[in-house]
């Protein structure tokens, strides 16, 4: 599973800038949470405190106008109404570049801005678990055996053992609040025990989270390419609100996904026909018509660059 926030771009504190120096590398070398040309990033407009009507068709309608002279059905037409966060999306260019827009996007020219050198970002961590579901870097705990089949956590390289020991109040520890109602960070060392690689992820960008956005309902997706494995799967998504203090109003914050990926079809076709003369694969019917599986149990996702499909990528520090 998993889940995305309006929210998070909103908070710039101590407890989010700390995230900035808690990046590795597939070998496990600490480096660095910045941003690189090319990259996406999302810009609060008024703090993230600015909202309006989300696109979904309910939340569009002009109640007041619809039902004028029926108060009961105007005020159910406003309960359906739900609110969004204002942001925009901004791409980093290399230095040196024009600015232009793209799909209403502001590109950020970065040697005017300087965003290049100082624009970070809250990383996504991947963690090794053990068979509690609990993040884990003991030795012989981790539920995936590894490439020594030792159970043992590594970072992506496959031979430097997981070491994690960063502690403190990190925006993922959580925060309590006290009678007096101030708000206290809580000072963790648990954030990123077992983390063995991490990635800038921001879910606001995938298919998923726009899409459900957008409709402001629950969905399943269509297969896809997943970040984390680039594995196929399908996703099943429901909106998350919160109740305006202020006003009322019915505001979006985010959206809850539980991942499927279809790891069985393959195992099914696999198991069943590979004695069969002839190859069997089940190949998505929309574009761009992913194959989904096979009975050779060939894989229908790789990475390639983007300029040309042809040449595989290089391997990525993080």
């Amino acid at each position: 599973g998993g889940a995305g926030s309006e929210e998070l771009a909103s908070a710039v504190s101590p407890e989010m800038q700390k995230h900035l120096e808690s990046c590795v590398d597939n070998h496990g070398k600490m480096i660095p949470c910045l941003m690189h040309p090319g990259q996406s990033y999302i810009e609060c407009i008024d703090g993230c405190k600015a909202i309006q009507k989300c696109p979904d068709e309910n939340s569009q309608r002009e109640c007041r106008q619809l039902f004028d002279d029926n108060e009961d059905e105007r005020n159910s037409c406003e309960e359906e109404v739900k609110w969004c966060i204002s942001y925009r999306e901004q791409i980093i260019l290399p230095e040196n570049d024009g600015a232009i827009a793209v799909n209403n996007a502001k590109i950020v020219n970065t040697s005017e801005n300087n965003y290049h050198s100082q624009r970070g970002y809250i990383p996504w961590t991947q963690h090794c678990i053990d068979s509690s579901g609990l993040p884990t870097q003991t030795p012989g705990q981790n539920s995936v055996p590894g490439p020594d089949n030792l159970h043992n956590c590594y970072h992506s390289d496959g031979s430097n053992p997981v070491q994690r020991n960063l502690s403190g109040p990190y925006a993922y520890c959580g925060i309590d609040s006290d009678d007096d109602g101030t708000a206290t960070p809580i000072i963790c060392n648990t954030t990123f025990i077992g983390g063995f690689v991490s990635y800038n992820y921001d879910p606001r960008y995938r298919p998923w989270y726009t899409k459900t956005k957008e409709m402001q309902e629950p969905n399943w997706s269509e297969p896809y390419v997943f970040f984390q494995n680039d594995q196929m799967g399908i996703s099943y998504s429901h909106p998350i609100y919160k109740t305006d203090e202020d006003d009322g109003r019915k505001v979006f914050v985010g959206v809850l996904a539980l991942d499927l990926t279809l790891t069985g079809i393959a195992s099914f076709l696999i198991k069943n026909y590979d004695e069969a003369e002839n190859i069997v694969a089940i190949i998505e019917e929309s574009e761009p018509n992913y194959l989904i599986a096979s009975s050779t149990g060939t894989t229908g996702v790789k990475k390639v660059l983007k300029d040309d499909h042809s040449m595989p990528c290089p391997e990525m520090e993080n």
